[in-house]
């Protein structure tokens, strides 16, 4: 037996996926200084973070360098972490 569902789909979030996952690739946006709110950064923890004896990790395998400075950078800079 085969079963079948749809979703809605929503523009706002088509566009934010065609921003973070141009070609396929999960990237850094050039405006992430802008786009990492604290709730987006808290959505950011709860997806790709963990919980350590040392502190908190944010997984950026993905990520090549240029992209994890970057974000370094704003982490840094907008909220002193």
């Amino acid at each position: 037996m085969l079963y079948n569902f749809f979703t809605r789909s929503m523009p706002c979030l088509t566009k934010l996926n065609s921003m973070l996952y141009p070609n396929g690739v999960k990237i850094i946006p050039e405006d992430i200084y802008n786009m990492l709110t604290l709730v987006a950064l808290a959505h950011m923890i709860m997806g790709d973070g963990s919980v350590q004896w040392h502190g908190l990790i944010i997984c950026t395998d993905s990520y090549s360098i240029e992209y994890t400075i970057k974000l370094i950078n704003v982490l840094i800079i907008k909220y002193r972490l």
